[in-house]
């Protein structure tokens, strides 16, 4: 069946739809079930998203040449979910109202099969012309399994390169992804770890590991029995704090152990994993590994595995080309021992494998330089970041490095966030053992819950990420918290703090 958009009753396929609504005012919303493979559980559809076209004539269907698309009248978003009984792990998910129109269409969660996102649709037309009630008849388009979509040349022009989110109102996702694990022990608590992300186009971090404890009660505090189980989602809200705000879980309702079901994802909350809990003879729950399933992952297509045999790639957004990248998937590569390999991301949307620094088709976008020799060894990253309202503020000390308090400074003229640091040496150290330690203060207190540091012998710790992320203004200022000793001194030290600018200036 594929993916297909459905009326509430599940069975009539969306088509002759037609919408009136007051100028000036927004309609009644209608609701569509958007559904892949019904009746088929496995698979997924990913990349999914949602535009919609108007009938300009019998038979003809438009996306551009009428007020109603072309001033984007339509407004559409993600509002529950039917499924989650036949699904494991499937969680309804509420999304921010979005603009359809000429170019713009709603990016729609994964869905899985034999499942369902609902979807809902309204008109809002201006109040305008003289004219009481605007009536459009139209149809919703959906496409899939296509991370690839054109943008107009105004927008190509800013230059390509990888989407931060800061800034976006409609970006909410993880850069640095936490996982979930059982404690080992075993017993009744999982940890989730640290975790960095964009909310709202704001960045937030939470420093602290959670630790959330599973017992034997649902959540309508009924013990299980044996043969019974609960799922559990674990989420992030949004917010910041010291030390970020905590994960926290939500509880399902107890079920036979093969019947239980995902409860629906806190609205506005990012999901994180999804825990079976198992009833227990003892009285207390053990959790373990095998009931864990983590569905958060990262994003800016960063990249991981020094260590291991395989090169992993988070998804993202990117422009190039004229062309908007929207991946959400992560991706794996093994590269040939003893070797070094580069890794481009392309317009087609895929990411390829070189073996030198010279890209396969003229504007792919460098992602990293990977070196092997049985596991990899070593990961260069050659990202470059499309964020034209960043502004990199740096904090540099020349010469020989040495350790002092505030030996650099640099005033903020207006509010801003911080969205990472960069920290570099242009000359590493020679011979020396231990490592460069770098603090950043914004009015005399660390931005950091762990900070930057330099390995004797190394030249960067790239994108560490503050616990600070909103500030009115001010002055920042750097220390050099700990040198390398013995050998030589690294030379040139450089941190960068890039900040994007919440308001006017002061």
């Amino acid at each position: 069946m594929g993916a297909t958009i459905l009326l509430e009753d599940d069975a009539t396929p969306a088509t002759g739809l037609t919408f009136s609504a007051a100028a000036g005012n927004t309609s009644a919303a209608q609701i569509f079930h958007v559904w892949f493979n019904k009746g088929t559980p496995g698979g997924s559809a990913a990349a999914v998203r949602v535009s919609a076209e108007i009938e300009a004539s019998p038979g003809t269907w438009v996306v551009s040449g009428v007020p109603a698309l072309d001033e984007h009248w339509f407004e559409a978003r993600i509002n529950g979910a039917s499924g989650q009984a036949v699904v494991a792990g499937w969680v309804a998910s509420v999304t921010d109202w979005f603009r359809l129109g000429s170019g713009t269409f709603l990016p729609v969660p994964d869905i899985p099969g034999n499942g369902a996102r609902f979807l809902e649709v309204r008109l809002h037309p201006p109040l305008k012309d003289g004219v009481a009630t605007e009536t459009v008849s139209f149809r919703l388009v959906l496409s899939y399994a296509d991370n690839t979509f054109g943008v107009s040349s105004g927008i190509s022009d800013q230059g390509g390169g990888i989407l931060t989110g800061l800034g976006d109102r409609t970006i909410r996702e993880f850069v640095e992804a936490p996982l979930v694990t059982a404690t080992g022990s075993p017993n009744d608590q999982v940890h989730v770890s640290r975790c960095w992300y964009v909310y709202d186009g704001l960045p937030y971090r939470r420093s602290a590991v959670t630790d959330l404890t599973l017992n034997q009660n649902d959540s309508a505090a009924a013990a299980l029995t044996a043969g019974q189980a609960y799922m559990a989602v674990i989420s992030q809200p949004p917010g910041d704090g010291a030390t970020g705000v905590a994960a926290v879980a939500t509880k399902g309702v107890k079920a036979a152990t093969a019947s239980a079901v995902a409860p629906s994802l806190p609205t506005g909350h990012l999901l994180i994993a999804i825990v079976t809990v198992y009833y227990a003879a003892g009285g207390t729950s053990v959790i373990q590994t095998e009931s864990i399933s983590t569905y958060a992952i990262g994003s800016r297509y960063a990249t991981s595995g020094v260590g291991l045999a395989a090169l992993t790639i988070e998804p993202g957004r990117a422009l190039l080309k004229g062309t908007m990248l929207r991946d959400t998937l992560r991706q794996t590569f093994t590269p040939a021992s003893s070797s070094t390999r580069f890794y481009w991301l392309t317009t087609s949307g895929t990411v390829v494998e070189t073996g030198t620094e010279t890209p396969s088709t003229s504007g792919d976008l460098p992602l990293c330089k990977v070196v092997k020799t049985s596991t990899i060894t070593s990961i260069t990253d050659l990202r470059t970041f499309l964020e034209p309202n960043a502004e990199p503020i740096r904090l540099a000390v020349g010469g020989n490095e040495t350790s002092g308090t505030n030996v650099a400074r640099a005033r903020v003229a207006r509010p801003f966030v911080i969205d990472r640091v960069d920290a570099a040496v242009r000359a590493p150290s020679t011979g020396a053992t231990g490592s460069t330690t770098f603090d950043v203060n914004l009015g005399g207190a660390t931005i950091f819950g762990t900070a930057p540091t330099i390995a004797a012998q190394g030249s960067a710790d790239d994108a560490s990420y503050p616990i600070v992320t909103a500030s009115l203004g001010g002055w920042l200022t750097l220390d050099v918290d700990a040198i390398t000793s013995g050998g030589t001194r690294a030379v040139d030290v450089e941190v960068i703090v890039w900040t994007h600018p919440l308001g006017r200036a002061a």
